[in-house]
């Protein structure tokens, strides 16, 4: 997890915040980049959150070894090429229907402690791609075990299982970026209007009480939480 985030968070770091392409300006979203950023507070919370995360790989292997505790298979032909294809967009579609609904839960529960872990994300408004995984040690643990339910429940491929890790990294690193480079016409796109951008995170970082999602917005625009400023 370490030498992912060092990888991806730190070359999404480099090319958005430090470079300071004159090009990118116009694609700044500049509704929040008047809060000041706060990247070093960002990146101690991600070390608390990888130190989870390590926590929680030692215990799939454990739990796999001894108990079986995993839906793990190595030979594609176990359930199939096209199956193991599909199985990349199950966990897609079923990871952020988990996300938006926990996801909402740390907002709106009666249980105060949901809330306040989730509020030590909520501190970075102004978002650098650290704060992808910028979480309090509930709300780490929280997300790990949610990747645990899947994998005990869903049959994958390990290849499958590290794209899908790969992908939420690439994504979750683009929508706290404080940069949105996908075309506003995106918005009234038929396919395309069902992807959570940049903006949808940025808004929800600043409003708290909008754009819920993750990948896609299906549970937003069915629940009436999305929220995009027009102007922007």
């Amino acid at each position: 997890a370490l030498i992912r985030g060092i990888i991806i968070l730190g070359s999404f770091y480099t090319f958005f915040w430090l470079l300071k392409m004159k090009w990118l300006e116009k694609y700044r979203i500049n509704e929040v980049a008047k809060y000041k950023a706060n990247p070093l507070g960002e990146i101690k919370q991600v070390l608390i959150t990888y130190i989870i995360f390590s926590f929680i790989g030692v215990a799939l292997a454990f739990l796999k070894k001894e108990f079986g505790f995993s839906s793990i298979y190595l030979d594609v032909s176990d359930y199939g090429m096209a199956y193991t294809i599909f199985s990349f967009f199950l966990i897609c579609f079923l990871d952020d229907a988990i996300f938006y609904w926990s996801h909402v839960l740390m907002h709106k529960s009666k249980v105060k402690y949901f809330i306040k872990t989730h509020m030590v994300h909520h501190k970075f408004i102004n978002t650098t791609p650290f704060a992808a995984y910028a979480f309090d040690i509930g709300e780490a643990a929280i997300s790990a075990v949610k990747i645990l339910m899947l994998i005990a429940l869903i049959p994958l491929h390990p290849v499958v299982l590290l794209t899908y890790i790969l992908y939420g990294y690439i994504y979750n690193g683009m929508i706290h970026s404080g940069y949105d480079l996908f075309p506003k016409s995106w918005r009234s796109n038929k396919v395309m209007k069902w992807f959570y951008s940049a903006t949808h995170h940025s808004m929800h970082h600043k409003r708290h009480n909008c754009n819920y999602g993750f990948l896609f917005t299906f549970w937003d625009k069915w629940m009436g939480t999305e929220y995009l400023p027009l102007d922007d």
